[in-house]
């Protein structure tokens, strides 16, 4: 398979599972914050403004679909993003701007102890829509 064919379904794959589903900007939301700083689910939770079992669910479909890794046990895992995600992060961030989602663009700056500050970053360009691609996914 080559590159181009491995970037496509891997676009793919985000499409299915930030625009496909209900809870999709939520996991982008998830995926932008991790990137920033490694997190546990109740830092995740209150970050995002999400309750802890739908983070928890959230995080099971994108642990299944290789975005994310995990790091510890039970209450004290921490979660980040998958080397391949880090690596084709642009994508992601495109893709979020063709479903109109500000996670994109989010900028995650923390403050003393676990005290996070969600701030959106100025852009001056968005993303046109694009129709969803399918695949065969985890959810």
């Amino acid at each position: 398979m080559s590159t181009s064919n491995i970037d496509e379904e891997f676009r793919r794959l985000l499409w299915f599972l930030l625009g496909g589903n209900r809870g999709g900007e939520n996991r982008a939301k998830i995926l932008s914050a991790i990137k920033s700083r490694p997190c546990n689910l109740n830092q995740l939770a209150k970050l995002i403004g999400v309750d802890y079992r739908s983070v928890q669910h959230h995080m099971t479909v994108l642990q299944k679909n290789n975005l994310v890794l995990s790091a510890g046990q039970r209450y004290g895992v921490i979660y980040s993003i998958h080397p391949y995600l880090d690596y084709h992060f642009k994508t992601f961030q495109e893709v979020c701007g063709e479903l109109g989602y500000l996670a994109a663009t989010l900028n995650i700056s923390v403050k003393s102890g676990d005290h996070f500050e969600v701030r959106p970053k100025r852009t001056e360009t968005t993303m046109p829509q694009t129709g969803l691609a399918g695949g065969a996914l985890h959810l």
